[in-house]
C-alpha cells in the first residue's frame, strides 16, 4: 500500500460507525448538568467525569450515547471488521492497534472516551479492558 493511500477499511461501515460515535460522544462546552451547575463546574468527588479538555477545546460527556456497553459495543465492531478477528474481552489493551481504526479528530477523542467509559483501565500504568474485571 502506497504511504499516501488511504487504508480502504476506514471505510467500513462498523469503522465509520466506531469513529462517529467518537465524534458524538462529546458535545462543545463544559457540562450544564444539575449537579455540575450547583458545583459550579467542580467535578470534585465524580466517578466519572462530565467536562474534559481535550487540545484545549472544552467538552462535555452526553452520557446517553458514550456508555460502556454503547462504546465497547461500537469498537468491538469496528475491531472485528477491521482485523477479522474477536476483540479481546479482557487483558492489556493494545492501544496502538485500536488507534489504527480513527483518524483526524476521532482519534484526539479515542483515549479519553474509552477510559471515561471504563471500556479501558490502567493496571500498573498498563491499557488493559476493563470487561471482567472489576
Amino acid at each position: 500500500m502506497d504511504l499516501f493511500e488511504e487504508d480502504k477499511r476506514l471505510t467500513l461501515k462498523p469503522v465509520r460507525a466506531f469513529s462517529d460515535l467518537l465524534l458524538k460522544a462529546f458535545a462543545n462546552g463544559s457540562c450544564t448538568c444539575i449537579r455540575c451547575s450547583e458545583t459550579n463546574g467542580s467535578q470534585e468527588g465524580y466517578e466519572y467525569l462530565h467536562t474534559f479538555e481535550i487540545d484545549g477545546v472544552v467538552l462535555n460527556r452526553r452520557f446517553a450515547i458514550s456508555s460502556y456497553s454503547d462504546v465497547r459495543g461500537a469498537l468491538s465492531k469496528a475491531w472485528q471488521a477491521y482485523f477479522k478477528t474477536e476483540l479481546p474481552e479482557d487483558g492489556p489493551a493494545d492501544m496502538e492497534a485500536i488507534s489504527v481504526l480513527v483518524q483526524g479528530e476521532a482519534s484526539r477523542r479515542l483515549r479519553p472516551m474509552l477510559y471515561a467509559a471504563d471500556v479501558v483501565r490502567d493496571i500498573e500504568d498498563v491499557p488493559h479492558f476493563s470487561a471482567g474485571m472489576f
